[in-house]
């Protein structure tokens, strides 16, 4: 990995965090827009468009690579960065991030099959989901509007559009649980049966020799089980991302997705949010998985 593409980027995030709240806010009330209104369990996201933007990601700073020409090894470890700066908002940086992991894990996937194609598919749409944005003329003729969305067939669609991020964190929640239990094979069937003589490592401790349906227990035991070491520190650097993001102890975050799973959406966070925390870590498993095969 180069040293320096990686120092460059982690400074740049560092910078557009600390000038945030004062050069990029258009609201002029929350300090970090999509955090706070995760943390106060409501409220919608603007996301802005600034000169922070232009001067601090690596989509538009001339200095760094495209992602797509990052080095294996910073494309390991970038997701647990851009949870450091989902704090704002899902930035442009995010959006080719989870496009290129996706586009490359599918050539991957069809060379060495690691997941099933049919969730590989529903990971793309997972991501292409989270680059829909709402056509500003549809929204000031009111065509969005729960109640005032035409129910023909440019209504159906301008609607769906609007309401795409909602779609992905419903749909971000089973594809997490599917790419561990993938991962994981060699422990778990699909179904969450666990197979003969092998279990799993639960959250609250001790292991589970039969079934697992907890993505509390999928994500303890992908950690301290399954991981090597590298791997495994990258998992701890998330934790602690999201802890610092949602703050709450690090050592209880598998705890607080388990819950965010059971009682998805029910008006407690964005959904910019929580479908951003996990595809986050989805990627962070899924560069993982590239990176032991092509080394």
């Amino acid at each position: 990995m180069s040293k320096s593409e990686w120092k460059q980027i982690k400074s740049n995030y560092d910078e557009y965090l600390r000038r945030y709240p004062e050069e990029g806010n258009v609201q002029g009330v929350l300090e970090y827009p999509l955090q706070s209104a995760a943390i106060i369990q409501g409220g919608y996201v603007v996301n802005t468009s600034s000169g922070l933007n232009q001067n601090l990601l690596i989509t538009s700073d001339n200095s760094l690579p495209d992602i797509q020409q990052l080095s294996l090894e910073t494309l390991a470890k970038l997701s647990t960065e851009l949870m450091n700066i989902l704090k704002v908002q899902i930035s442009t940086d995010h959006q080719e991030y989870w496009k290129w992991t996706i586009q490359a894990f599918e050539k991957v996937n069809k060379q060495i099959s690691i997941l099933p194609s049919e969730l590989v598919n529903n990971l793309e749409i997972l991501f292409r989901l989270s680059a829909c944005s709402p056509i500003p003329s549809q929204v000031g003729e009111g065509l969005l509007h729960p109640i005032q969305a035409s129910w023909d067939s440019e209504g159906h669609e301008a609607y769906i559009i609007y309401r795409a991020k909602t779609i992905a964190a419903y749909l971000s929640f089973p594809l997490l649980e599917g790419v561990i239990k993938g991962v994981c094979s060699d422990y778990i069937k699909p179904n969450g049966e666990v197979k003969d003589g092998k279990r799993i490592k639960r959250f609250s401790g001790g292991y589970s020799n039969n079934v697992c349906y907890r993505l509390s227990d999928l994500l303890t035991h992908l950690e301290e089980e399954y991981a090597d070491d590298e791997f495994k520190n990258l998992l701890r650097d998330m934790r602690i991302m999201i802890g610092d993001f949602y703050h709450r102890n690090p050592k209880k975050v598998y705890s607080l997705i388990g819950e965010w799973r059971n009682t998805s959406l029910h008006g407690q966070n964005p959904p910019d949010a929580e479908y951003g925390t996990i595809a986050n870590i989805i990627c962070l498993i899924i560069w993982n998985e590239i990176k032991s095969i092509l080394r």
